[in-house]
Parts: C-alpha cells; structure tokens; sequence
C-alpha cells in the first residue's frame, strides 16, 4: 500500500498531517522503505489516483473556507469604521497638540540663543573694561615709576610703592 506519508490522502483515513521533514529524511536514508517494494504497481497506481482525487478535494476545500473569508471581510470590518473615525481624531488632537509643544520649543530655543548672544556682547565689555582697569592701572605705575626716575632721592614709601606695583605686574 501507500508509505505512512502518502497514507493521509486515500480516503476514510484517520492518518496524521503529512510531514515533509520527516518524509525527506525517511526518502534520503533508505528510498526503499517509502514505497514497498511488494507491492504492486496496479495497486499502486489506484492507491495514488486515490490520493490525488482527495489532495484535489483536500485542495478545493482550503480554498474555499478562504474564499468565503475573503467574501465575508467586509462583513467583519463591519462597525470599525466608527473606530476608524474616533482614531483620527485622536491621532487630529495629538498632530496639534505636538504642533504647540514644537513651537514653544522653537521659540525657546530662539529666546535661549538670544540670551547666549547678549551674554557673549556682556562678557565681551566685561573683559574690554576689566583691560582699561589693568591699562589705568599700569599706567599710573608706570608714572610713578618715571617721577621717581626724575626724583631720585625719592621717599622711601614712595619706593614701596613702586615694588607692590612691580610685584602685581609679574
């Protein structure tokens, strides 16, 4: 008769699904064994037309339950359509929602590089009149330094002085 494989397909058996991993492995180890050499080839050809006939209604059947499926599908989205109305105008409340949170964030983000901007302009006159303290200063050590060139026999404070203003110029 059949091997185990084909068996599913001849009528009024309770064989289980065909396996093709368990049938290629069989076929590949020993290919004697899937068909059995007794038997004959009369039987055997009844026994695979037989097969063939119930693969063909095994076949019609599957197509069909999809059939009926693919016909019954506008049947079972039946009623979503108010879902699909309820999404969009969720997904509607959201889109302006984000659309507010990105603008805030650009004008955030405008307001900060205007901040950075005047905090550079600030930072820049800091250090420009922090230079005129340091020049002021310099200079009125630098005359004081010419006056004592000029007065030699300066007094002594004046002279100590003069070495706390060196030692701020190192």
């Amino acid at each position: 008769g059949l091997p185990p494989h084909l068996q599913m397909f001849a009528e009024g058996t309770g064989t289980p699904a065909f396996e093709t991993e368990k049938f290629l492995e069989e076929f590949l180890s020993k290919p004697d064994t899937v068909i059995d050499p007794q038997t004959s080839l009369k039987r055997l050809s009844s026994e695979l037309r037989g097969a063939k006939v119930s693969l063909q209604n095994h076949l019609i059947d599957l197509l069909n339950s999809n059939y009926r499926d693919f016909i019954g599908l506008p049947t079972m989205l039946a009623g979503t359509s108010d879902s699909v109305d309820v999404i969009s105008r969720e997904l509607a409340s959201i889109r302006i929602q984000v659309d507010a949170v990105s603008q805030a964030t650009h004008a955030v983000a405008s307001s900060f590089e205007a901040a950075t901007t005047r905090r550079a302009a600030i930072i820049e006159k800091k250090e420009t009149l922090l230079m005129l303290k340091y020049s002021t200063e310099y200079f009125d050590m630098v005359k004081r330094l010419l006056d004592l060139a000029e007065a030699p026999f300066a007094a002594i404070s004046e002279v100590h002085n003069v070495e706390t203003c060196e030692a701020k110029l190192r």
